[in-house]
């Protein structure tokens, strides 16, 4: 019996022996074939598993990097489709199976590859709630833009590209001339055959109503549903198909093409409300890359946070910032439901928004802006208006809620900031808004970011800004009366993962007495919060923030036989953040092969 029982734990020491190398062997053979250095690990995976059933190795579509451009010619890339080239980020992009970029992934001119996933529009069609406030304005006047407009700026010599589903002719955007030039970078397969002036039309009527909510005129409503900045001029950029769909390879195509432009068509501003779920580092993703081109090239770049707020059950997810929205460069807009009121005490954070950190643990929104019900221009017989009749109002205007509709109101107020000072730089159109921004009280700072844009301290900032000499032409004061309630602009905001804070307030509470800027913005560890900056019970608002050492974080997806990568999300297991989720749904490798497309993300 002894001898048996010795027989049976040796057969299950060698069992379990054999496993480990096994499993060792596989790693090691992962590791080889696809070394994380040069993709994510939810690509090499994918991958592997490709490779070793053959059956399935269909062409997926990639963005590969290079060291040189010159050392590895494009069609070294791909023998069954031409590779297209992304200059601004040095990188082609192509769709290649499992076995070609295990041999690809051999080249010392191969950099990184990344997939090149399907990027949507970041709206919510399932609210269908009629709005209950009075009319646009209040989400205008808790932003202060009335101010704004009262002082004087409208955004008028301001042109914002719009990158989403393009732009349809509305009596909101007057005549033809408000839209300077239209390119379509949507998915050809739905672009032949079209007549070249129906081309550039939203066909998904979420590029249409972004623009309303940026600039509209509120003809069609004497005013009622105007948006922030009525003078701008549009460039209409194209991305997205008839279902909000698109490529990130397309999208950075786009924007290369406005870069080219910018100085053109005078383009200031790139408002993008669409995105796709994290896979890798900013450092590595190509939409950020690309969006940081953007921002060096003099564009202010306002992207959205994203909609991956809960789970289906309504677990809250943290942790769930989209790309490009993950960039520390770009100008990242969260959403929050104003409750229908112009005032700040009642409002709160959407349950569907993306909250923060990203999945660098860099501190993300930057700002947020109103989400939730918003009524903006409808492009009648639009995907939108067909599928989702109770969302219309009117025959001029649709009802949408998500962090889409956050990023347009930011784009309108960086372009009322510009209107106030042309000779602003992104980056300091950034720091502005972040610096401005309305402390909430019930928001997490993971949803809010630095707080909801503030126009009228902004606009009064940037008017008084001496550029050249970083310092403030007179004092300025930090707040404004909103129906009887004080609104105090924040005075601190977030870099990476520190806290940067201006003592320009000099008591009795004013901004600027002449104080070069650069002299007074210095970071803190962020253990050092300051308890009180501008007013009573306003604070910096960090102090329960949970940080990567305390934030739930693995670096294994749930693997198993018939689960790859897609992007219905389920962060980690109720909450914190994790690359450790869920995915399913939009990609899925089963024994019966490929079931759908690429990272589509179907919040």
């Amino acid at each position: 019996m002894r001898k048996l029982k010795q027989y049976r734990l040796t057969v299950a020491w060698i069992l379990v022996l054999t496993g480990i190398l096994h499993v060792d062997a596989w790693a090691r053979t992962n590791r080889e074939l696809f070394p994380t250095r040069k993709t994510s690990r939810i690509l090499a995976r994918e991958l592997h598993y490709l490779k070793a059933r053959s059956e399935y190795d269909y062409p997926i579509p990639v963005i590969v990097r290079v060291r040189s451009a010159s050392l590895l010619d494009a069609s070294q890339l791909s023998r069954r489709e031409p590779a297209r080239r992304l200059s601004s980020i040095g990188s082609y992009a192509t769709r290649l199976t499992a076995a070609d970029l295990a041999s690809l992934m051999q080249s010392e001119h191969v950099e990184y590859v990344a997939l090149d996933p399907v990027v949507r529009a970041r709206n919510d069609v399932q609210a269908r709630k009629k709005p209950e406030q009075e009319s646009a304005n209040s989400f205008l006047r808790s932003m202060g833009v009335d101010l704004a407009w009262k002082a004087g700026y409208d955004g008028r010599k301001i042109t914002v590209a719009v990158f989403d589903s393009g732009i349809s002719p509305h009596p909101d955007l007057g005549g033809p001339g408000r839209i300077r030039a239209s390119v379509d970078f949507s998915r050809p397969a739905y672009s032949p055959g079209l007549p070249a002036d129906e081309r550039f039309l939203d066909r998904y009527g979420h590029g249409t109503h972004v623009a309303g909510i940026i600039g509209g005129s509120g003809r069609s409503s004497k005013g009622e549903w105007r948006g922030v900045a009525p003078e701008v001029q549009f460039v209409n950029v194209k991305v997205l198909d008839h279902e909000g769909k698109g490529t990130a390879s397309r999208l950075i195509e786009a924007m290369e093409w406005v870069i080219s432009n910018r100085d053109a068509y005078d383009i200031r501003i790139a408002n993008l409300s669409l995105g796709h779920p994290p896979v890798e580092s900013y450092q590595n993703d190509p939409l950020c890359q690309a969006a940081a081109a953007m921002m060096d090239a003099g564009i202010v770049t306002v992207v959205s946070a994203g909609n991956i707020g809960k789970t289906p059950d309504g677990t809250r997810i943290w942790g769930g910032i989209v790309s490009p929205g993950i960039s520390p460069e770009v100008i990242t807009t969260g959403a929050v439901n104003t409750k229908g009121t112009a005032t700040h005490s009642d409002d709160v954070s959407t349950s569907y928004g993306s909250r923060g950190p990203t999945v660098d643990a860099l501190f993300k929104p930057d700002v947020s802006a109103p989400a939730n019900l918003i009524t903006s221009l409808q492009v009648p017989h639009s995907y939108l208006a067909t599928n989702y009749p109770d969302l219309r109002v009117g025959d001029h205007y649709l009802t949408l809620s998500g962090s889409s509709m956050a990023t347009a109101f930011a784009s309108g107020v960086a372009a009322l900031l510009l209107d106030a000072n042309d000779d602003l730089s992104p980056d300091l159109v950034k720091l502005i808004l972040l610096v401005t921004a309305v402390r909430l009280d019930q928001p997490h700072m993971l949803e809010q970011g630095n707080g909801l844009v503030n126009a009228a301290t902004g606009v009064d900032v940037a008017s008084n800004l001496k550029v050249k000499k970083q310092s403030l032409k007179r004092t300025v004061e930090p707040s404004w009366l909103l129906d009887g309630e004080r609104v105090w602009a924040g005075g601190a905001f977030a870099v990476v993962d520190r806290v940067v804070y201006t003592p320009l307030v000099a008591l009795p509470g004013f901004w600027g007495d002449g104080t070069v800027w650069s002299s007074v913005l210095r970071p803190v560890d962020y253990s050092d919060w300051l308890s009180e900056l501008l007013g009573p019970n306003s604070v910096i608002w960090a102090d329960s923030v949970i940080w990567a050492d305390s934030v739930i974080w693995a670096d294994s997806v749930i693997w198993a036989d018939n689960i790859v990568v897609s992007d219905s999300v389920i962060w980690a297991d109720s909450v914190i953040w994790a690359d450790s989720v869920i995915w399913a749904d939009s990609v899925i490798w089963a024994d019966d092969g490929f079931q759908s497309g690429y990272l589509e993300d179907d919040m």
